[in-house]
């Protein structure tokens, strides 16, 4: 071991500023190790980790854990911040991810990019199920610019070893030889790295799924002993008594014959058995009591759900507090939105950056960042509370409302003003034509956008006080039923 020797006659200064500048400690435990122990105090490789994750998720119980956190994340609507950056930063970072800048209302999302960070997320996403996500950035010059060609993935069951320097940062990863390819070293500067769970020397990251594995484990178990219980248990089991009136010489032969027949029997519909004299071949069923293995089953799936916070998913139709599912819910969706924002984090202190650096090398200023919506439980807005908020001036109203209006009850859209005039002196065309007329005085065709909006909060409105009235009356009707016809005692 070499020591740090420090020299009294040293200048106090100097001495004050090298010892300040160079790093004396070091954090690389725990280091990367091709065999990490597990809580069953059996040693597993790296690759036999990550085929015993994949081997989880394809349990229901997993996949249904899985999507619960997928879902939400991969639906959000995320897009590019300016963050005070400069335009043509702010277009390139937009151009080459594929997403739209926050604050542009209406904007198509831009595509001439060949990268989707909308599919970078799904992939983004297995650093919570495998511990971490490694993707190579890919560069290509076009006019002066580097701009993204590829977030390739590198699947973790490709690493061979994970380099780490003295310090705990990252050097790089060495992925396997394949088809005939030597192993390859993919440096930091190259990666961006997706790490789940606390940081540490090792940055193998820590899977949600770590937590339930002895539950998964014991889940497995139970379930193919469940499977032969079934088996065994369902139809009976055949058993050849053999008769006491047969010789003893010959007793040991009829037991090997009623064996015999005992495990070819099956029913059908031409089936039947011969049996002698005093023998007997009964079809017996289980004894007593088994235990009840489904509950246990169960248990063990529910507790996968609490190991990853998706307790909601526990909930049956058996009964329970709403206010309680609430919470629940309220629970997985604060994780939900933690990873969301790691992933933000992430990508744009990493990605955006390297992006930057690469194309603009002199810029010094703020970085555009990577954002999300904030994930929450959506609620469905009824006719009433859009003509309340219309009502309470929380709305305008203005042709965007009324758009969104139309789609959301799926009310046709209002034609446009020289569709309608044409349509009207079409019709008045006809009309003279034919010597007919519909109507004595026909209705207004065109009107403002405000006045067809007022329309459509109106006939709301009137909908809304309809269903209270129905309400309140069906309220008083039950009351009435439910004190004996009002009759007086």
């Amino acid at each position: 071991m070499v020591a740090v020797k420090m020299d009294p006659e040293q200048d106090e200064v100097n001495w004050e500023g090298e010892r300040r500048t160079q790093e004396v400690g070091y954090a690389v435990l725990p280091r990367f190790a091709e065999y990490a122990p597990d809580s069953k105090q059996r040693k597993l490789s790296w690759r036999e980790r990550q085929r015993e994750f994949a081997a989880m998720r394809r349990t229901a119980k997993v996949a249904q854990v899985e999507n619960a956190i997928r879902r939400p994340i991969e639906q959000a609507t995320w897009s590019v911040d300016p963050n005070g950056a400069p335009k043509d930063i702010v277009d390139l970072i937009s151009n080459d991810l594929r997403l739209p800048i926050k604050g542009e209302d209406g904007q198509t999302p831009r595509f001439t990019g060949k990268v989707s960070f909308q599919d970078h997320i799904e992939s983004s996403l297995e650093s919570v199920f495998t511990g971490v996500a490694f993707f190579e950035q890919v560069y290509e010059e076009i006019d002066g610019l580097y701009r993204l060609r590829k977030l390739a993935f590198r699947p973790n069951l490709t690493i061979k070893e994970i380099k780490v320097k003295d310090d705990g940062g990252l050097e790089g990863i060495v992925q396997y030889s394949t088809n005939g390819r030597p192993e390859v070293f993919i440096p930091v500067e190259r990666l961006l790295v997706y790490r789940n769970g606390p940081a540490d020397g090792s940055w193998q990251g820590k899977s949600i799924l770590t937590a339930a594995r002895d539950d998964w484990l014991e889940m497995v178990k139970l379930k193919e002993l469940h499977s032969v219980v079934l088996q065994r248990n369902s139809l009976g089991i055949a058993k050849y008594e053999a008769s006491e009136k047969t010789p003893l010489d010959q007793r040991v032969a009829e037991i090997k014959a009623g064996l015999a027949m005992a495990q070819s029997y099956a029913a059908g519909k031409n089936s039947g058995f011969a049996l002698p004299a005093g023998a007997k071949m009964p079809v017996e069923g289980v004894q007593g009591t088994l235990p009840n293995l489904l509950e246990a089953i169960e248990w063990y799936g529910n507790q996968i759900a609490i190991a990853a916070h998706a307790t909601h998913l526990n909930l049956t139709g058996s009964g329970g507090s709403y206010a309680l599912a609430n919470v629940l819910l309220g629970e997985h969706m604060q994780g939900v939105n933690s990873t969301s924002e790691k992933i933000s984090a992430t990508a744009s202190h990493h990605l955006v950056e390297d992006m930057v650096r690469l194309s603009f090398p002199n810029y010094e200023g703020t970085l555009p960042l990577i954002v999300s919506t904030r994930i929450q439980i959506q609620k469905d807005l009824s006719p009433g509370d859009i003509s309340q908020l219309a009502a309470q001036k929380v709305l305008t109203l203005e042709p965007n409302l009324e758009n969104w209006v139309r789609s959301i009850f799926r009310i046709p859209k209002v034609r446009p003003l020289s569709e309608a005039l044409k349509a009207k002196k079409d019709r008045v065309d006809l009309e003279e034509q034919m010597g007919v007329k519909l109507a004595a005085s026909e209705p207004e065709e065109t009107q403002s956008a405000d006045q067809s909006l007022r329309d459509v909060i109106n006939a709301i409105e009137t909908n809304a006080r309809y269903r209270k009235v129905k309400e309140d009356t069906e309220d008083i009707m039950s009351h009435f039923d439910d004190t004996g016809g009002g009759a007086n005692e």
